[in-house]
């Protein structure tokens, strides 16, 4: 009996039934680990329900995320808006979490889908000032816990609320350094093949903000950083690029960083422009940047690279903004080198600096389509006139000290032996010219000499602070 016993309960026998309160699965070890998903497929509709506001509407939450991605790409923003559920959430409370400290002091991505929220709506003066503190505190604080996605939405709102802020942009643009130098120490390039498209766009848009802010504010620090980096990229990964307006951005930008002078960097160039470029598939602020690149790097183009430039511009011609167009005039007068314009364009550029130069408002616009506009030769100088009340309004409405390139360029552009300025306001740029004279570069000086030689018999020179900065240095040589 008693070794019928033991051979019933050997160590080799196994136990074939379960006890009950193991059988619920809630009590195993896989059914402590898989969590419950709240559903929300119940529909709200059904005539039973009551107190439906009570209830989250899910598919009400989809409609409207559906309609505000539509809305975001037809403005034509770089980002979809983030799905979410704060869309639904009281306004009031989203301002009042933009304005506590300790959210905004850690990397909470709540801040941007706030501030994203918030914007759809008329933003308000006393709002945007909450948005500006925000995104001030942001940039100081935690921009490292931010994901590379995430720094790029937030990089856009930064241009679009604080596009003249120095500190704010030193802050990102040694992030946008931090995050490429993380990327080259673990050797995944930003521009390699193993990136998905969505980063790609994201480095490029990143690249060309921080580096035009680096310009703008004078960073010069940020500026040697970003165009040693943009070097490395440049010649090795290129190609990698497959959208085309992607593509001649990246390259207008990378080109104002390189050595005018080195032989292969401009031979990458122009290799880059004929045949890794196609014209026909870019919008208009890519055509445009890609314009004013040939004319900057002074690269020879052939008849047909000039006359698809044209036809892609005469297409989204109506859209053209101000800045797109005086921008393009002035390119396109400087790399035609000879070669006669198309009537249609011609006709076009003429008709909008006779009949409609009341949208030139900024300064460097205006100087940029006297000078384009004395290139292209247009006839009837009347449109000077028009062009003296605008510079007026310019001046008076500018905060700042207006750069003297600028004023010099506007001199430029007036065509000589024909209708001029007023000497009233000839005398004004002249002199405001002569308020920055120490500010003035050597290699400007040889210009400036002949612009202003031209104007000799309305003001005295000699009597200029100018004269002493212009001639001394030649005197030394």
């Amino acid at each position: 009996m008693i070794s019928k016993i033991i051979y019933q309960f050997s160590k080799y026998t196994k136990r074939t039934t379960m006890p009950k309160i193991l059988r619920d699965p809630q009590f195993t070890r896989e059914g402590l680990q898989k969590k419950k998903i709240k559903q929300h497929n119940y529909d709200l509709e059904q005539p039973h329900v009551q107190n439906k506001h009570l209830y989250f509407n899910y598919q009400e939450a989809k409609k409207l995320n559906r309609e505000r991605r539509k809305q975001n790409k037809i403005l034509n923003s770089p980002y979809e808006i983030i799905e979410n559920l704060e869309q639904n959430r009281d306004p009031n409370l989203m301002l009042q979490e933009l304005l506590d400290q300790d959210l905004l002091q850690k990397p909470s991505r709540r801040i941007i889908n706030n501030i994203l929220a918030l914007q759809q709506t008329e933003v308000t003066q006393e709002q945007q000032a909450i948005f500006e503190n925000a995104i001030r505190q942001v940039a100081s604080h935690n921009l490292q816990g931010y994901s590379f996605r995430d720094f790029g939405i937030f990089v856009n709102l930064a241009w679009r609320y604080l596009k003249n802020d120095k500190k704010t942009w030193e802050f990102i643009c040694l992030n946008f350094l931090r995050q490429v130098e993380k990327k080259e120490y673990i050797q995944q390039s930003f521009l390699s093949q193993n990136q998905p498209k969505k980063n790609i766009s994201n480095f490029i848009f990143l690249y060309n903000l921080c580096y035009k802010a680096s310009i703008q504010l004078e960073l010069h620090k940020e500026f040697e950083l970003i165009s040693k980096a943009s070097k490395n990229y440049f010649m090795e990964n290129f190609q990698i690029i497959s959208d085309m307006n992607e593509r001649a951005l990246f390259l207008s930008t990378v080109s104002k960083s390189l050595d005018k002078q080195d032989q292969n960097t401009q031979d990458f160039i122009n290799l880059s422009i004929f045949n890794h470029i196609k014209v026909s598939e870019l919008n208009l602020e890519s055509l445009v940047a890609l314009t004013h690149m040939i004319y900057k790097q002074n690269v020879v183009i052939t008849t047909q690279l000039y006359k698809e430039i044209e036809t892609q511009f005469l297409k989204s011609k109506d859209s053209v903004s101000s800045s797109l167009f005086a921008i393009f005039i002035l390119s396109i007068g400087k790399i035609r080198q000879g070669q006669d314009l198309s009537k249609e364009l011609h006709q076009f550029i003429e008709n909008t600096i006779i009949n409609n130069n009341k949208q030139f408002t900024k300064i460097q616009d205006i100087a940029f389509v006297l000078e384009g506009a004395k290139k292209m030769k247009i006839s009837k100088q009347t449109y000077l006139q028009a062009f003296e009340e605008n510079i007026k309004q310019a001046i008076n409405n500018s905060k700042n000290q207006i750069n003297y390139r600028v004023l010099v360029q506007i001199l430029r552009g007036v065509p000589q032996n024909k209708a001029q300025f007023s000497p009233e306001l000839t005398t004004e740029l002249i002199q405001k010219i002569d308020a920055q004279h120490k500010q003035i570069k050597e290699n400007d000086k040889k210009m400036i000499k002949n612009v202003l030689s031209r104007f000799s018999h309305l003001i005295d020179l000699e009597s200029l602070n100018l004269q002493s900065v212009l001639y001394t240095q030649k005197a030394q040589n």
